[in-house]
């Protein structure tokens, strides 16, 4: 015999706020739903101060602050 129950899945997707561009850099990656990541990356003679990768979490929030490009 098989008991049946019913389960509930959440099919909303979450998504975090475009997490910007920095002054005299880029980025790669424009979708920003839960597990989608952002990879930053600076103009010829800018070094980057942070992290090069950040992920769209299910709270909706991103594992970091997007990085600066400094001269």
């Amino acid at each position: 015999m098989f008991l049946l129950t019913s389960c509930s899945v959440n099919t909303e997707w979450r998504r975090c706020d475009d997490p910007g561009i920095p002054n005299s850099g880029y980025r790669t990656g424009s979708r920003f739903f839960a597990g989608d990541y952002v990879t930053y990356l600076c103009n010829h003679g800018y070094t980057l101060v942070g992290p090069v990768t950040i992920l769209c979490q299910l709270n909706g929030q991103w594992t970091k602050n997007k990085p600066l490009c400094k001269y």
